[in-house]
């Protein structure tokens, strides 16, 4: 099943990330670069709607300003989930983008 890269761009592309893109739309995978949503959520809403109307069965979310190592996508295919995901450092802080479940 072939798996569509969507990004959404409120402003710009990191261009570590735009390397990155390009690097997998070099390895066949369809990278759309969705402009012009200020309202993100409502953005991403729209976008997998059209992803899903389009055929598309796989989606990968990736943020514009993150750079990352285009291998890791394939890796992350490869567990053959339904639901995988990466955990990144923040932008400008020292933290991770999520916050770990504790046990109850």
């Amino acid at each position: 099943r072939q798996c569509v890269v969507l990004v959404p761009v409120a402003r710009h592309i990191e261009p570590e990330c735009e390397r990155a893109l390009q690097q997998l739309e070099a390895q066949g995978y369809p990278v759309w670069r969705v402009w012009g949503f200020s309202d993100i959520s409502r953005g991403r809403s729209q976008i997998i709607t059209d992803a899903l109307a389009a055929g598309f069965e796989e989606f990968m979310w990736i943020d514009s300003d993150i750079a990352f190592d285009p291998t890791v996508i394939n890796q992350l295919r490869d567990h053959e989930l339904p639901f995988v995901g990466a955990v990144y450092p923040a932008t400008g802080e020292r933290r991770l983008t999520c916050v770990p479940l504790r046990d109850a």
